[in-house]
Parts: structure tokens; sequence; C-alpha cells
């Protein structure tokens, strides 16, 4: 098997196997992660519009429920509750709408409303004749005439209702109360036992004029149904609504009421309140609505009209039936089925995703429709990447092929020369290749190896002349060595008789040095007792210079005591002389006082005579002080004298000790001295012996040596028989041209 093949199997299809099962693994797992994110994300987006709408129609059941709490709160008091209702619509300007309704004579006022109108109509207080103006008109304006209001109250029935289609709140009679689903559907669910206290109703036309949904609340009085209270949401602001909550343009939302009719639509806006039963397309995918007729204002189909519905599109039709019933079936519009599904227009051959969840209050349903290609788009976007990995591996792929087949070529250009070489063609001429890859250095270096071939060929001839020549040479030096070995043998026997003397002074010379040695290292202890004798008096007399300058402060401090001292006494000495003074003027008293003063006289002169005896023994301590005082200081003079005399003590004693360590320094360096010399001495001689050995060997290695010469000979000879083979092996070299070397 050639090596191209050995490339190709066992290189470069196991790498190309190998990374793209890898790139293929990791495709699937990646595009099912991407694929489940698109989806999550697809999901997430009509859950978010579905939370949206939620928010909307609980802030419409929130503020009806409200209202009907208020009107329990006013129930009978008309005025008031109309009034009410009209300030919360200024406040949610949201709503198209708002109105309340009593059921007939639920407050017992019936009559007395309608009189009051008729009073009004008739110019008239409204309050005239025990009557009641139930909707305060001259505070609140009214768009309809008495007599409608009459016409339209049923009998002086509560039925308000205020309209802001015009753009300005205006007040007009409540109709369709007993048909209404806002009315009479919230009153059948409360019967049939629904727990929820409200209604969102089916899209309508309310009194032909506006589509809408309304959030109804009961009015509740013992646990009985009295009245109503709704808050209507334009279809048209709802649709709007709806549209800006689009995700992408290509994006189709559709919000379904619980009985599957489209409340908002933002692929066309003129589907409002049609069933998804009845949603057809034509070829160019238009919604088909030839067959459809307003009916109370919902579009429901002309039976009239005879139509073909199955050469139309139902593809609208069934992805939204098919989230409707998704959701109906999941419990009741009870959950919501978190599945994107897939459907495939089989007219158009397009691939739709759709999702769909659930709104509450109301179970509506929200379905949105999106292309495929949209929804998947960053998964179709890394299969492109994935693709073009995969190209590009294809691509390395055939450059390795082509790479491996240049680096073959090559190899096989070498391959041939090698073979012209081995057969001993060392003309081998091999063109050089631009390129610094391993190939052209192979190539260079065979192309080197030959002609270095050459050259060795060459110098191969040239040793042969030499080694010929050489083989004479031998045979002389052989003779040569014989002579010169029987001239060493006489040299070798004056040699050892010369290296025995030497033996013997050596060892004369060995002992000598051993007794110095040993004498020095006794001069080397001595030295080194007297230097720590030195160095325990240098220690003594640093402690005595120590005390006595201790000794010297201590001095000090008594001529300092003794200076405080003398000022004492010569304070003493002032307090005696006045005491004295005290003593003789006391006595003077005591004389002028006569018999009176004896007693006094008396301790006048032991005052004075105690005076003169302190004065007395105060000389004495100032002498004794001054004796002292002289001869702390002459002590204290002594003492630096003598801690001068010490301090030199102590100098010299350091020089001593230095000039000694000095001395015991050298004294210890010629130990080692001499036991290096007693060492060489005795290295001196075993080497002195083993020369004496080796000259005896000497004498064995000559005879060896001649056996050496002997065998020198005879290897000339085999020498000479191996030129004469290389002769004949270098003839199958073939001949060299002279112009290659």
């Amino acid at each position: 098997m050639r090596i191209k093949t050995k490339i190709a199997l066992f290189i470069i299809a196991p790498i190309f196997i190998t990374d793209l099962a890898v790139s293929f693994v990791n495709g699937i797992g990646n595009f099912r992660t991407l694929k489940n994110l698109a989806e999550e994300k697809f999901l997430s987006q009509t859950e978010n519009i579905a939370l949206r709408i939620s928010r909307e129609n609980e802030g419409g059941v929130s503020i009806s429920r409200t209202a009907a709490t208020a009107a329990k709160v006013w129930f009978a008091d008309r005025s008031n509750s109309t009034t009410y209702i009209r300030e919360l619509l200024q406040i949610f300007p949201s709503f198209v709408g708002a109105s309340i309704g009593y059921e007939v004579n639920a407050d017992l006022n019936d009559f007395r409303s309608e009189r009051g109108i008729k009073n009004l109509r008739n110019g008239r207080e409204a309050t005239f004749d025990d009557a009641v103006d139930s909707y305060n008109f001259r505070a609140n304006p009214t768009s309809a005439s008495y007599d409608e209001w009459l016409a339209k109250s049923e009998g002086g029935r509560f039925a308000a209702y205020w309209n802001r289609a015009k753009g300005d709140l205006a007040l007009e009679p409540l109709v369709d109360m007993s048909s209404s689903m806002y009315s009479a559907g919230l009153k059948k669910k409360l019967d049939s036992g629904s727990s929820e206290q409200f209604i969102v109703t089916e899209p309508y036309l309310y009194n032909n004029k506006v589509l809408m949904v309304e959030y109804s609340a009961p009015i509740m009085q013992d646990s009985r149904f009295v009245g109503q209270v709704a808050f209507d949401r334009d279809l048209t602001n709802f649709s709007n609504f709806v549209s800006n909550l689009k995700s992408s343009s290509q994006a189709d939302i559709f919000l379904l009421s619980s009985q599957a009719r489209i409340i908002a639509c933002t692929k066309n806006q003129n589907l409002r309140t049609l069933s998804i039963y009845d949603l057809y397309t034509d070829d160019s995918g238009a919604f088909v609505m030839s067959f459809l007729r307003d009916e109370n204002g919902r579009l429901v189909r002309d039976d009239s009209v005879s139509t073909d519905v199955s050469k139309f599109g139902s593809a609208y039709r069934d992805i939204l039936s098919a989230a409707f019933e998704t959701a109906k079936n999941s419990g009741t519009l009870s959950e919501n089925i978190r599945k994107v599904s897939y459907f495939k227009d089989p007219k158009t051959k397009q691939t739709y995703c759709v999702s769909q969840a659930l709104v509450r209050p109301g179970n509506w349903v929200v379905v949105q429709i999106m292309p495929q290609s949209e929804v998947l788009a960053p998964v179709f976007a890394y299969m492109k990447t994935e693709a073009l990995g995969a190209g590009v591996l294809i691509l390395i792929l055939i450059a390795s092929i082509v790479f491996a087949n240049s680096i073959l070529r090559r190899i096989s250009r070498a391959t041939s020369a090698a073979d012209e070489i081995a057969q001993g063609n060392f003309d081998v001429e091999i063109t050089s290749v631009k390129s610094n890859d391993e190939t052209s250095g192979l190539l260079s270096s065979i192309s080197n190896m030959a002609r270095k071939l050459r050259m060795a060929a060459r110098q191969i001839e040239d040793s042969q002349t030499q080694l010929e020549s050489a083989s004479s040479a031998m045979e002389r030096v052989s003779a040569n060595c014989e002579s010169a070995i029987s001239d060493f043998g006489s040299s070798a026997s004056s040699i050892s008789h010369a290296v025995r003397n030497i033996g013997d002074n050596a060892a004369e010379l060995s002992k000598n040095a051993d007794a110095v040695c040993a004498s020095a290292n006794d001069a080397s202890d001595i030295a080194e007792n007297g230097r720590r004798n030195v160095s325990i008096m240098n220690d003594i007399v640093s402690g005595l210079s120590s005390n006595t300058s201790a000794i010297a402060r201590r001095f000090s401090i008594i001529s300092e005591r003794a200076n405080t001292i003398n000022s004492v006494v010569t304070a003493v000495s002032k307090v005696a002389d006045e005491t004295n003074l005290l003593s003789l003027n006391a006595s003077i008293e005591a004389e002028k006082a006569g018999s009176y003063g004896v007693g006094f006289a008396v301790v006048a002169r032991e005052i004075g005579r105690l005076a003169d005896q302190t004065a007395v023994a105060t000389s004495d301590i100032d002498a004794i002080v001054k004796e002292m005082k002289s001869a702390v200081e002459a002590g204290a003079m002594e003492v630096r004298n003598f801690a001068a005399e010490v301090d030199g003590a102590v100098a010299q004693m350091a020089a001593v000790s230095s000039a000694m360590d000095s001395a015991i320094t050298k004294i210890q360096s010629v130990a080692p001295q001499v036991e290096s010399l007693s060492g060489a001495i005795g290295g001196q001689r075993e080497s002195v012996a083993d020369i004496t050995a080796n000259l005896a060997n000497l004498d064995a290695g000559l005879e060896h040596t001649s056996e050496l010469i002997r065998r020198a000979v005879e290897s000339r000879e085999r020498l000479r028989a191996a030129v004469a083979k290389m002769r004949d092996d270098i003839k199958d070299i073939k001949p060299i041209s002279s112009d290659n070397g």
C-alpha cells in the first residue's frame, strides 16, 4: 500500500469523518436547543399579549364591581348614582361609555321617576307633586328628549347610559336591558350559580351605533339581583391596542371571545364579531366576505347566498379552530397549553407557527400566527452557518489532499534518488524545490549526501594508496620499537634504584614533620589558654572601670546632698536668731508685767537658752558638713584619677589581647601547614611506592610491548589483505564524473 493511500485512509479520512460526525451531532443538539428557545420566545410573546389584555379586562371588571358596590350603598338614590358613574367615566377615558340600571321598580320609585320626567317635559320642577329627578338633568346634560326618556324608560325604570361616542359625555336612556348580555346575560350567569360576580360580554353593536364589549357587575340587595353597572370598551380602540402588541410585522394576532368570535384582528379589522368557523380566503389570500351579512352588529353567514366554500382556502379557519379547541379542551379554558403548533397551508405550501394563551377574565383566547421562517429565523441562520462550516471543512479536505500529493511527489523523487545511490550511482542530480518545508529539506539532504558520497569515494581511493604506504612505514617502525625497548630496559633498572633512595628519605622526613606538628599543636593549646586568661582579666578590669565610674557618680550625689544640708543649716541659723530675738522681747514684756509676767519670763529664758543651743549646734553641723564636703570632693577626685588609670589598663589589656590573638592565630596556622607537609610527604612515599611497583610492572610491560609489536607485524599483513579486498569492493562503484566534484 502506497503512503498516499495510507495517509488518505488512516489520517485524512478519520479526521474528516470524526469532525463531520461531531459537527452532525452538535448540529442536531444545537438545532433542537435553538428551536426550543425560538418556540419558547414565541410562546412568551403570546402569553405577554394575553397578560396585557387580561390586565385591561381586570381593570374593566374591577371598575364595574367597584361602581356596583357604590350603587348598592346609594341604592334608590338615582341622582347620585348617575353622577357617580359620570365621574368614573371621566377618570377612565379608555371606556367609551358606562351605564347603570335597575330591575323594574326595584327601588319602588319608577312611578315617581316617570312623573318627574313628565314634569320637566311640561315645564315644571322635576320634584313637583312628590316626583323624583332620577337623573339630575340640570347638572347632567342629555342628548335625548324627555319624550325619548319616557318611551325608553319603560314606565320610569332607572336606566342611565353615559356615552362618549362624540367626544363629550352625554346622558341617554339605556336600551335593551331585558335582552342584552350586560343585564339579561349577567342575571342568567348568576342564576346558574357562577361564583364570578361579573360578566364580560361578547362583542356586539350597541344601539346600532358602536361595536363594543362590556364589563358588567350586579347590584345586589339581600342576595337579590336588583340591577347592574356596566362599562363599555369600543372594539376599534381595543383592536388598536392589540395591534400595538405585535412583536413582528409578519405576526398576526387574533383575539377570540369565549364563543369563538373575533374581538380583534390585526390581519383585517373588518373581521370583528365574525365566527372563526366562517373564515375563508380566496386564491389571493384575501378574506372572503361575500356570503356574510350583518345581523344586529354581528357578521353571520347569509344562508340565502349559495356559496361553495370548498373552493376557498381554510388555513386561518383551521388554525384558529384548532387553537381554540386546544385551549377549550385543556380544561374548559382553565389552562394554557404551552405548545407551539405547526400548520402547513395546503394551497400556499407555507408553514405557520401557532400559539395560544388564555385571557382572564372573560375566557378569551389570544392566538398568534407567524410564518415558521420568521419564528425559526435564528435556527435557520445557525443551519446556514453549519452548512458554511461543512463547506469550509470540504475545502480544507481538498486542500489537504492537494498538499499531501505535493509532499508525496517530493518523497517519490527522494526515494528514486536514494535507490540510485544504493546502486552505486553517486552522480544523482535533484532539482531544487522552492519551499521551506521538511520535504524540500529531505531532497536537499539527499543531494548533499550524494555529493558527499562522491567525495568519500575519491577519499577512499586516496586512502588506499595511503594505507599501502602506511603498511611499509609500520614495518620500519616495528624494527625501531624493538631496539628502543631494549634500551629502555636498562634505563628502567637505574630509575628503580634512585626511586628506592627517594622513598627512604621521604620516610625520614615524614617522621620529622610529625614531631613538628605535635609541637605546634602543644604551642597552640598553651597560647589558647593564655588568651582565655587575658580575656578574663580584661573582663575584670572592665568591671572595675564601670564600678569606679559608679563610685564617682555616688560621690557627686553626696556632694549635692551636702550642698542641700548647708542650705538647711543656714535656714535653721536664721530661725535660731529670730527665736533669740523673740526671747529677748518676751523678757522685756515679762519685766513690764511685773509679778504677772514671772512665769512668762521663765519661758522666755528657756526659749533664749534653746535658741543659743540651736545656734551652737547649727554652727557645729555647718563645720561638719564642710569637712565632709571637702573629703567627698577629694575622694571623688581620687576616684576619677583611679578610673583614668583603670581605663588605661583596659586599653593596654585590649592591646595585649589583640597581639596574643594574632600570635595564637599564627601558631595555630603552623600546625595545619605541618600536617599538610606531613600528608604531602606521606603522599610522596606512596607515589614512590607506586613508582617502584610500576617499574616492577614495566618489565612485564616491555615484554608485553614486544608481543604487541609482533602482533602489529601480523596486523600489517592483514592490512595488506584488507587493502586488496577494498580495491576489489570499489570496483562496483560507477565511475565518478570529474565535473561533479
